[in-house]
């Protein structure tokens, strides 16, 4: 609220987001986290890696192409090529944000980076000798900002991510010494979607690979209202089943 009004206009900057109530939480401290923008690179720090004597500056890289190409829609179960929004080395370890797609997502299986797998972090274990992803955000209209990338203390400083989700992943430099963006490969299951049953009644958003809930996914997200469309009759029709 702007002196107990609402706000009529949004430069779609942070800067606005913040002052709207739509970054982390708003004026009644409910959690929003709602911001979908991508402009957070950290900044570079000073590191000391294993073995070292001596202090250097992190290497940092940000992905350019991630601030402009368009965020994917995934669906189903497949591999998938995220992109990598940024990394920063602390010495012995590189950790990245890896943007997955729009939407909430049901989960990831596997990670790959540069063909080696990576497991899912394990807390309370020791993983730097085989480094380790974690869900940040499944892709759900809260973001969440990731708790690596922080002030010194008083929480962390990064882009939340709205209505998109994304990964944390840190690898070892024996996978990855930070000169680089590394390939990261995702095996996920892709977003949840809106279902009816044979009457046209709402089921709720669920995770599907049938085509005939994907073709109905895709006719929303092109601007058809629900008034427009026979739901029911996306319920009468059964995947294809081939071989």
């Amino acid at each position: 609220m702007n002196a107990g009004a609402p706000y009529t206009s949004c430069a779609q900057t942070r800067a606005d987001c913040v002052l709207h109530g739509m970054f982390a939480s708003d004026s009644n401290g409910n959690t929003t986290g709602r911001y979908g923008g991508l402009e957070y690179v950290p900044a570079t720090v000073l590191v000391r890696g294993t073995g070292q004597k001596s202090l250097q500056l992190s290497n940092v890289q940000d992905n350019q192409a991630a601030y402009n190409d368009p965020v994917p829609l995934v669906y189903g179960t497949q591999w998938h090529l995220p992109d990598v929004v940024f990394s920063r080395n602390d010495g012995n370890l590189t950790r990245m944000e890896v943007l997955l797609c729009m939407g909430e997502i049901q989960g990831v299986l596997t990670v790959l980076v540069n063909d080696i797998i990576v497991p899912q972090g394990v807390s309370g274990q020791n993983m730097t000798s085989t480094g380790w992803w974690n869900p940040i955000s499944a892709g759900t209209r809260n973001g969440k900002q990731d708790p690596n990338f922080g002030d010194g203390g008083a929480g962390p400083i990064g882009d939340p991510y709205g209505s998109m989700a994304y990964l944390s992943v840190v690898v070892p430099n024996q996978i990855n010494d930070g000169s680089s963006i590394p390939t990261v490969q995702v095996l996920i299951q892709g977003m949840k979607l809106l279902t009816f049953d044979t009457s046209g009644t709402s089921l709720g958003a669920q995770f599907s690979s049938n085509p005939a809930w994907v073709l109905l996914d895709i006719l929303r997200r092109s601007a058809y209202g629900l008034n427009e469309i026979n739901c029911a009759s996306f319920a009468r029709r059964r995947p294809i089943v081939t071989g």
